[in-house]
This record gives C-alpha cells, sequence and structure tokens, in this order.
C-alpha cells in the first residue's frame, strides 16, 4: 500500500480542460460540483446504522464501476504544471461518506401547477458543501478520494423513509452527467444490497489495480479551430477599445479572490414542469434557450436601465460526438463545450399594444434555440476549450484576471431530463460552487424522472447581491407563467 501520493501508480495525464479545472481548484477559486437525488420507497429502515450499511454497499458498487472514483489529481514535487491522475490504493469511506439528519422532516411537493418548493436544510447542507475543497488534503498528501457522499436523513422521529444522496466532486474527474451516471449506479448498488444484503460491511474499498480511466477529452476529439476563431481572443486583449460593449454589459462585480459560495434552488411541481415542457414545445424552443432567454429577462427588469446588454454561457454536452469511442451518458468524465449568448435590453422590451406580452421572450428563446442548435452542428470545430492549449501556465492565466471586469452576466447549465425510475430516484439538485472567474451567477437545472425541473443557483457572496438574486428567483415562476399562457 502508498504512504504517500507520489507512491500510488500513475494513471495518465490530465487533459487541458482537466488541467482547467484542477488549477481553478488550486488556487480556490472553483471548488466542486454536486448532483443530489432523493431516494424513497427503497429501505423500510433508515435507522442509521442501516442507513450506513446499505449506502455503504451501494458504494463498493460505484467505486468497482468508475475508475475516476478513485483518481486523485496530483503534481511531481516542484513541477506544478505536470499533473497527473493517480490511483488510490483503497478509499476509506468512513472519511468520504457523511450522515447527517434533518432537523426537520423533508418538504412534501405538491401538485399544483403553482407549487413551488424550497428546501433550506437542503440548500444549506449544499452551500456548506459547496465551500469546502480538497486543497489542503491534497497538499497534506492525504490518501483519500476529491469526493464526497453526504446522506440527508429525516428525523428519527419521521415515518418518512426517504433519504437525499448529496455527491459533491472534484470537477477534473467529472462534469454533471458523470454525476447523474454515480446516481445510477448508486441506486443499482442500493437495489442489490436489499435484495442480497451483506453482513458487516467493509468501510474500506479495495480498488480495482487494472482500472483505467477514458481518455480525456483532447484525446477523444479533433479540436479543429480556424485562424479567424484564433484571433477573436488576441484582437479581444490587445484592442479592446475598439470592440469592447463591457461598459454597457452588466456581469456582477469584478474578479475578486474570495470565494464563499452561496445557494438556492427551487424546485417546481410535475404539473408546472410538463405545462412548461408543452409550451417551449408549441413556440418552437426548449427549456434551455428559454431559461437563457427568461433570465436576461428579469434581469434587465431588474437592473438599472444603465445595463444594456447580458452574456450568458451554456455548457453543452460533447459526448454525442464521442459515442463510438466508447464514451456515453454512463462515462465519468469531463466532455463538455460552451455556447455564449448575448441579449441586449431593446430585444425584451414591452412589445407594441394587441401582441402577448410574451411575444419579445417568446421571440427571444427561439434565437438563443437556434444559436445553440448551430453551436451542436458545428461539432469540434471552433470550441472555446480548443484554445486552452494555448495557455502555458493557468495558474498565471487566472490570477491575472483578478480585479478585472468578468465578461459572463450568468451560466445556464441543464443535464436535462433524467430518466430514471422516478418511482426510487427523484428531486435531482445539480449545482456548483461560485467561479471566481467565471459568470456573475450560474443556473444549474435538472428535470428528474418525477417530472420535477429543479433550479440551482449558486453565486460568489460579494460579487452579487443576495436580494438580487432571491428577485430573480421570485420572478422567474412569474415570467414562465407568461409564457406559457
Amino acid at each position: 500500500m502508498a504512504k504517500s501520493l507520489h507512491d500510488l501508480p500513475a494513471l495518465r495525464p490530465l487533459g487541458k480542460l482537466e488541467q482547467y479545472s484542477a488549477s481553478r481548484h488550486i488556487l480556490n477559486f472553483y471548488n466542486n460540483v454536486g448532483v443530489s437525488a432523493t431516494y424513497e420507497n427503497l429501505l423500510q429502515d433508515i435507522s442509521q446504522d442501516s442507513l450506513r450499511s446499505h449506502i455503504y454497499s451501494a458504494c463498493h458498487e460505484a467505486i468497482r464501476t468508475h475508475p475516476a472514483l478513485s483518481a486523485v489529481p496530483i503534481a511531481p514535487p516542484n513541477k506544478s504544471s505536470e499533473l497527473y491522475f493517480a490511483r488510490l490504493d483503497k478509499i476509506e469511506l468512513d472519511n468520504c461518506v457523511l450522515f447527517q439528519e434533518r432537523k426537520a422532516p423533508r418538504p412534501q411537493y405538491g401538485q399544483d401547477e403553482e407549487d413551488v418548493i424550497m428546501d433550506p436544510e437542503l440548500d444549506d447542507l449544499i452551500a456548506t458543501q459547496h465551500n469546502v475543497s480538497w486543497r489542503l488534503q491534497i497538499e497534506a498528501g492525504d490518501l483519500s478520494p476529491v469526493w464526497r457522499l453526504v446522506v440527508l436523513f429525516n428525523p428519527t422521529t419521521s415515518t418518512d423513509s426517504s433519504f437525499t444522496a448529496c455527491f459533491i466532486f472534484h470537477h477534473s474527474i467529472g462534469d454533471g452527467t458523470s454525476g447523474v451516471a454515480f446516481h445510477r449506479t448508486l441506486l443499482r448498488g442500493l437495489r442489490s444490497s436489499i435484495e442480497l444484503p451483506v453482513k458487516d460491511i467493509k468501510s474500506v474499498v479495495e480498488t480495482p489495480k487494472d482500472a483505467r480511466l477514458h481518455p480525456c477529452v483532447e484525446d477523444s476529439l479533433s479540436l479543429s479551430l480556424s485562424l479567424g476563431y484564433i484571433a477573436g481572443p488576441l484582437i479581444d486583449n490587445t484592442l479592446p477599445w475598439i470592440f469592447s460593449t463591457k461598459s454597457a454589459l452588466w456581469a456582477g462585480g469584478n474578479i475578486v479572490d474570495e470565494p464563499k459560495s452561496q445557494f438556492r434552488s427551487m424546485t417546481f411541481s410535475a404539473a408546472a414542469s410538463k405545462k412548461l415542457v408543452a409550451a417551449c414545445k408549441k413556440n418552437r424552443t426548449t427549456v434551455s434557450a428559454l431559461l437563457q432567454a427568461a433570465l436576461a429577462d428579469v434581469l434587465f427588469k431588474l437592473l438599472p436601465e444603465q445595463f444594456q446588454s447580458l452574456k450568458s454561457s451554456c455548457p453543452v454536452s460533447l459526448r454525442p460526438l464521442l459515442r463510438e469511442k466508447g464514451i456515453d451518458n454512463g462515462t465519468f468524465g469531463v466532455y463538455i463545450g460552451a455556447a455564449d449568448v448575448e441579449f441586449q435590453r431593446s430585444e425584451l422590451a414591452v412589445p407594441p399594444e394587441g401582441l402577448s406580452p410574451a411575444f419579445a421572450l417568446i421571440r427571444v428563446s427561439q434565437r438563443v434555440r437556434e444559436e445553440l442548435v448551430r453551436f451542436v452542428a458545428k461539432g469540434a470545430k471552433n470550441l472555446s476549450i480548443g484554445l486552452l492549449k494555448y495557455v502555458s501556465d493557468l495558474n498565471s492565466f487566472f490570477t491575472s484576471k483578478l480585479g478585472t471586469a468578468r465578461d459572463t452576466s450568468f451560466e445556464v447549465s441543464n443535464l436535462g431530463v433524467v430518466k430514471e425510475d422516478p418511482e426510487h430516484m427523484s428531486a435531482m439538485v445539480f449545482s456548483q460552487s461560485a467561479n471566481v472567474t467565471g459568470a456573475a451567477f450560474c443556473v444549474s437545472s435538472v428535470t428528474s424522472g418525477d417530472g420535477r425541473l429543479v433550479l440551482g443557483f449558486s453565486w460568489q457572496e460579494g460579487v452579487v447581491e443576495e436580494v438580487l438574486v432571491n428577485d430573480v428567483i421570485r420572478e422567474l415562476p412569474k415570467i414562465f407563467a407568461h409564457f406559457c399562457d
């Protein structure tokens, strides 16, 4: 067994996109990603000992299935730019699986269209986890994984046997889709632990010695770049006064190194979510496109008139391009690009008399959908992640941005619909920590198999005022209602 991180067997070097996440983590600029799910109608006995036994058994299954769960990003001594993944010999579940009892029973989900459910206790737990990184653990040479599972269960006085499992992980080992893959495996492991119970389940998991990571995105795709695309960032940096529109752009406060994450989520009823999807189809748009347009609409209504433009970033999965390489939605890894969309206050102005109040919103959401379709159609050509190979020192790249204005107003990251046994796994929540050099705030979206749309709002304290986020959360359902009328 290895005695230090540098004694661990090497798996492979980090790709540039993985290095991007590892560098942000080292600098404390971005801590982690989270995907949570509520499990119900599975366990009769949810006493902590019984729950621990079932969860540990399911974690054994997950670790055997996903080699990335035993991978740790490290660098050779004095060579911080040569990051590689090493494989942990063993994982001590007592150190990375935590159990927390709710102070009050889990909120019950309503069926009415207007019902929007908040779960402050879960939000507080997720926010706390997004403020805890693995940086000090790695620096100290601790032989622990770069993920945690926090299980939030109902008070012992409650008859509700459901529990929520929050999977929090380092962004270099996986993206949001990887988090969903973990929960699918965890559900399978929980079923197995019920059907074939194992007595005295071990808290220490020996990791497979033949474990191999899937290749990074750069080794899986040809990220071709045109000369015009390469020249774009150069022009922006050398001649900003000619092309810049930042003076009219709202993007929160300047980039500061005080990364305290805040988080809130909102869950729409299945009826309201179904109505929203139907309205999107009727108006030839999508939930991702509508969400970006609606956020822009709300922000323009809340922000001073001096801000005339907004810019969103929308991560897009590259997995459909990688199926022939054996990489799909069940694969752990970081396989995402990002599409940028700009909005002008004038295009979301109040429509002329006689037109629907949602006329402008529908038109803008259709435009966003068209831009996302064009982004997907170009495949692996001219993706911003392809430019990372020209950045020799990512740490310096990030720290050089401190004190400057950010260039993105908000991010919308949508995992889509997770069609997985809604009777037993539901109420998924997608979340992430604050991004010091990224958008002013992020909305992470997912719809569980039970049909409920859940939006997770994360932001950096001091960059966006909490009152503004609360106002956005309050106004967004009203915008959706106008869209659906």
